[in-house]
């Protein structure tokens, strides 16, 4: 049985979003994983789906359109209103210290992994979130 109903996955890279799909259906991560290919897509879903959430968010910072820290911006503020909030993990392949710390302003913002996404990683989230 997944630990989560729904996760949403906001990257642009079609090979991580591939990758991720599959590891967390193989793992019992999620039943259902939802695809943003950038933070505008994924305001635009959040917003028609208020009443039917995603229990986790996976945000990837360097994307076009709309890209992972203009999207924390907005859901920062958005965020506000709602009961329950899904908690964000940044999945970025960037290694930088500047990134990691700016990511940690973000209250929303429960933890930093560096791309590839791995079982281990999923095993920390369940084990952050359900506790």
């Amino acid at each position: 049985m997944p630990q989560f109903k729904k996760v949403l996955l906001i990257d642009d890279d079609a090979i991580t979003v591939i990758i991720c799909e599959r590891l967390m259906k193989i793992s019992n991560f999620a039943a259902e994983v939802i695809s943003c290919a950038d933070g505008k897509m994924a305001t635009e879903y959040l917003l028609l789906n208020i009443s039917c959430l995603p229990e986790i968010i996976l945000l990837d910072l360097h994307m076009g359109v709309m890209n992972g820290w203009q999207f924390l911006n907005w859901y920062e503020i958005w965020s506000t209103s709602l009961k329950i909030c899904p908690p964000i993990y940044v999945l970025s392949s960037s290694l930088s210290t500047e990134d990691v710390i700016r990511s940690e302003s973000f209250t929303r913002v429960k933890g930093y992994i560096v791309k590839p996404i791995t079982v281990g990683h999923l095993n920390d989230i369940t084990a952050n979130v359900t506790s």
